[in-house]
Parts: structure tokens; C-alpha cells; sequence
């Protein structure tokens, strides 16, 4: 009797042995199918990112050349000032050398 008993005891150890691994199987199965969704899931979050990216890429690049054309702008009119000042100068220079070829004049003029 207890050796049916120990052969009972044994069959039934077996069966639970064998549904263990059944269940890690399963549990290696089912991560295997989540590891696979998570690859497919980060994959689409990459695509999105990038994406993302490219449209940041552009929107600074877009934003950088109005920059650089507003600095070229900014350029040109500092040069336009520089020239006009130039101009106001000599202007003022020939208005020094009139007043002062007029003052000769009335001094001349004075000494006669």
C-alpha cells in the first residue's frame, strides 16, 4: 500500500513538474509576443521622433534664413548710413570752404 502510495505521490510530482513547464513555456511564449509589441511600438515612436525632427529641422532652417536676411537687410542699410554720412560730411566741408571763400571775398572787398 504505501508503495502505491509513493507511486502516486511520484505520478502526481511528475504532473505538476510537467505543468510547470508547460506554464514557462507559455510565460516565454507570451513575453516573446510583448517584447515583439514593444519593438513594433518603440519602432513607430522612432518613425514619429524622426519625423518630428525633420519638421523641427526645417521650421529653424526657414527660421535661419530670415535671419540671415534680415542681417543682410540690416547690412546694406548701415552701409547706406555710412555713405550718407560721408555725404552730410562733405556736404558740411563744402559749406565751411563757401562761407569761408565768401568771408575772404567780403574781407577783400573790406580792404579795397
Amino acid at each position: 500500500k504505501e508503495m502505491g502510495n509513493l507511486t502516486t505521490m511520484l505520478e502526481a510530482q511528475s504532473q505538476v513538474l510537467h505543468i510547470k513547464n508547460e506554464v514557462m513555456e507559455l510565460l516565454r511564449k507570451e513575453g516573446g509576443q510583448q517584447i515583439a509589441g514593444l519593438q513594433t511600438e518603440l519602432q513607430k515612436e522612432n518613425i514619429q521622433l524622426k519625423s518630428e525632427m525633420i519638421t523641427l529641422k526645417t521650421m529653424i532652417e526657414a527660421q535661419l534664413q530670415t535671419i540671415n536676411e534680415k542681417a543682410l537687410n540690416i547690412e546694406d542699410v548701415r552701409k547706406k548710413d555710412e555713405e550718407t554720412l560721408a555725404l552730410r560730411s562733405q556736404l558740411l566741408n563744402m559749406e565751411a570752404e563757401l562761407k569761408i571763400e565768401k568771408m575772404s571775398r567780403a574781407d577783400i572787398e573790406d580792404m579795397r
